[in-house]
């Protein structure tokens, strides 16, 4: 659905008078202004411990937007990376457990 809603406002556009460049500067400039508000809103999530965890970011990290992957000369991909299997065994680790608790039926 949402493909065929961008095909017909694509085809819109195709045929009314906007210039393409033009709209292409104005979303540039609207981009702009709505990600300031979606950088605050994460980085204030990124600071509350009780939504991130033991990955809070500190006061610094919030104030210069630092994340501690560059302060340990880290790429970020091999971070996320390993955040996410570390996730990832936590989960079957979890499963492990309901498995090995599980009643064994009697034959």
């Amino acid at each position: 659905m949402i493909a065929i809603s961008a095909i017909v406002v694509g085809i819109a556009v195709d045929f009314s008078p906007l210039d393409p460049i033009k709209a292409l500067i104005w979303s540039a400039v609207l981009n702009g202004v709505i990600v300031v508000p979606i950088m605050v809103a994460m980085m204030i999530m990124a600071s509350r411990r009780k939504i991130m965890g033991e990955f809070t970011a500190s006061r610094w990290q919030v104030v210069l937007r630092l994340g501690r992957d560059r302060r340990h000369g880290r790429s970020r991909d091999r971070h996320v990376r390993a955040d996410v299997a570390k996730h990832e065994n936590l989960v079957i680790q979890t499963k492990l457990r309901s498995v090995r608790e599980r009643p064994v039926a009697a034959c």
